[in-house]
């Protein structure tokens, strides 16, 4: 029952925004199911009621086992969540409940890929239920020296010493760890570089089940990373041109500072 009800005006404590998205797609497989129900004519047989609802009563045999309906055993949350379907999505590849599996893993996956998008992006996150693998130390915000880089953002770790990230994100963490970093860092040196005061539209992540789709998502993180690069080597071009006007005014200047002198020079002989 716990998945096929709607969220509660006060579901702070309903597990993490991954198991609500989980939960989302769960009603919205019901909302399938209840529609199938609907569909079937009023003056079936038994038998032809079977034979309409076979499919369908399986799958949902299947997403109770996935549930855990009838398991003592809790059910995950957050990351562990996503392992958990990530193992499960592997495991039915060849089950015909397949489908249903990848639905709700791209479903459930779409909170932790905004708080990846924020952070490598943008270097910050909004993690109010303490799902994202990185972790904020207040005090060190405000230090200016190597304990902002190395103490200021940390990694959030499993209780056996590991990244607590998705599965299919391990290999992948330190990366993402260290691009939100380094994003604070530039962010703590240069207020006004161009990533901050001229954004592009940043490419939306998302869990690519096909070649068509991972071939879009690679187009579209290529047109960004050649705007970036556009408007990197503009602004280079516009701080050379910058350069080169303070050097001419520099040395028209001194030119100027020595007609003047030669003059005042001239006028001191002759008296």
């Amino acid at each position: 029952m716990e998945f096929s009800e709607a969220p509660s005006l006060d579901s702070f404590n309903s597990g993490g925004l991954v198991k609500q998205a989980f939960q989302e797609g769960v009603r919205r497989y019901l909302q399938y199911y209840r529609a199938c129900i609907l569909s079937l004519k009023p003056n079936l047989t038994l038998l032809g009621l079977s034979l309409q609802l076979k499919g369908i009563v399986a799958q949902m045999r299947y997403l109770g086992r996935l549930c855990k309906c009838h398991s003592e055993e809790s059910f995950p949350t957050g990351v562990q969540l996503l392992s958990y379907l990530h193992a499960v999505a592997i495991d039915s590849v060849s089950s015909p409940h397949h489908g249903v599996m990848l639905f709700l893993f791209r479903k459930s996956c779409q909170p932790y890929l905004r708080f990846l998008e924020d952070w490598v992006f943008y270097g910050t996150f909004n993690d109010a239920y303490k799902e994202f693998m990185i972790e904020i130390n207040p005090i060190y915000l405000n230090y200016r020296d190597k304990m902002f880089w190395t103490r200021a953002f940390v990694m959030s770790l499993n209780a056996d010493g590991s990244s607590a990230v998705p599965v299919f994100l391990a290999d992948l963490a330190n990366s993402i760890y260290v691009c939100g970093k380094s994003i604070n860092l530039l962010k703590l040196c240069q207020q006004n570089h161009y990533l901050f005061t001229k954004r592009q539209t940043v490419p939306r992540l998302d869990v690519c089940f096909t070649e068509e789709e991972l071939v879009a998502m690679e187009t579209e993180c290529s047109v960004y990373i050649s705007k970036v690069k556009a408007l990197g080597h503009q602004q280079m071009q516009l701080r050379e041109e910058r350069k080169a006007a303070a050097a001419a005014a520099r040395r028209e200047l001194i030119q100027k500072v020595r007609v003047t002198a030669a003059m005042e020079t001239a006028r001191l002989e002759e008296m």
